[in-house]
């Protein structure tokens, strides 16, 4: 199996680096080349809840090499894309064309597209400008805190909530791969109860953040 992740983020590098200690074969795409250069240079750095420092090495591509040359041309596709990008990214056109190329190429099409952003009514508009794309609405509350291009802390342990895709079986592999990297994953089929109650979780908790000045997972 091998996973597209979009975005240099917390979720995606800590995503990444955790698919890839389990044997994964995992392609970040970043939003700048000087990302993707220092992780494809000196991996991605992981710290864990427990202090321990690992490093994982991943194919990093900044996303305008695909765009702007067809990356992907003559190479395996991945199987599933993982979508981590903040929602406010989807609306740039470049981030569209990005997620389509990678959905459907190298010859082959991906099993789906999971998207993780918080809030609603971002799958809508992805499936508006991509009606060919098997999106898969998700939600993680794992922690993580990017420290800066290739560093992320893994703050604190959660669940991964994904909707039915089209491909069960597919899924089914896709869950257990995420499961063997210490993804607590499941399928849900009432995944808006879930984004829901993220969304009443973030709403008190973003305020307090701001109040005390300190990041998620610092609040006293």
């Amino acid at each position: 199996m091998k996973i597209n992740i979009v975005g240099g983020g917390a979720i995606g590098l800590s995503l990444a680096a955790r698919l890839s200690r389990s044997g994964i074969a995992v392609r970040l795409w970043t939003r700048t080349e000087s990302q993707a250069q220092i992780i494809t240079e000196h991996g991605i750095s992981l710290h864990g809840a427990d202090g321990g420092i690992s490093v994982h090495r991943v194919e990093a591509v900044c996303s305008e090499r695909l765009l702007g040359q067809s990356e992907l041309a003559g190479s395996a596709p991945g199987d599933w894309v993982m979508l981590t990008v903040k929602q406010t990214h989807l609306a740039d056109g470049q981030t569209i064309r990005l997620i389509g190329q990678l959905a459907d190429s190298g010859g082959g099409a991906a099993l789906g597209v999971l998207c993780l952003q918080n809030g609603i009514g971002h799958m809508e508009r992805l499936r508006d400008a991509l009606p060919n794309v098997a999106f898969v609405q998700g939600i993680t509350n794992e922690g993580g805190l990017r420290i800066d291009e290739r560093t992320v802390a893994y703050t604190g342990h959660g669940e991964l909530h994904m909707g039915p895709g089209a491909d069960a079986e597919g899924q089914k592999m896709f869950v257990k791969a995420l499961r063997k990297a210490g993804i607590t994953a499941f399928v849900s089929k009432d995944i808006l109860t879930h984004v829901y109650r993220k969304l009443v979780v973030n709403a008190v908790v973003n305020p307090l953040t701001a109040l005390y000045g300190v990041r998620n997972g610092e609040l006293p």
